[in-house]
């Protein structure tokens, strides 16, 4: 009975500690490596895997919140003109904006929190 116990107190400190950490590749060395018209694929091999943000703060929440996505841009072609995409968690991570193509955004094209 005892040794349940230890087994799933150890099980829940692990889960816990895996869930709140970022990638180790999610740097500040890394965030000044990325620049205009870097690919996807380039910017997930230096940053590891990233997760798409429609509606993130600061970046056209409002219109996201009542459905809107996109501009005049997704209507003819179906795709927004602009996405962003987080690297890392909420505490730490590195915002990417990319094109249609898959490039990184000539301008304001990223963002950081919490990068040491």
């Amino acid at each position: 009975m005892m040794t349940r116990r230890v087994l799933l107190g150890l099980l829940c400190c692990f889960a816990l500690s895996a869930c709140g950490k970022a990638d180790k590749r999610v740097t500040k060395a890394n965030y000044e490596k990325i620049k205009p018209g870097m690919t996807w694929d380039e910017v997930s091999s230096l940053l590891g895997p990233g997760e798409e943000n429609v509606g993130a703060e600061g970046l056209g929440s409002s219109a996201a919140a009542v459905g809107v996505v996109g501009g005049l841009d997704q209507a003819s072609s179906g795709t927004p003109a602009l996405r962003w995409v987080r690297y890392g968690t909420d505490a730490v991570h590195i915002m990417v904006c990319f094109n249609r193509s898959d490039r990184v955004h000539a301008t304001d094209f990223k963002k950081e929190k919490g990068l040491k």
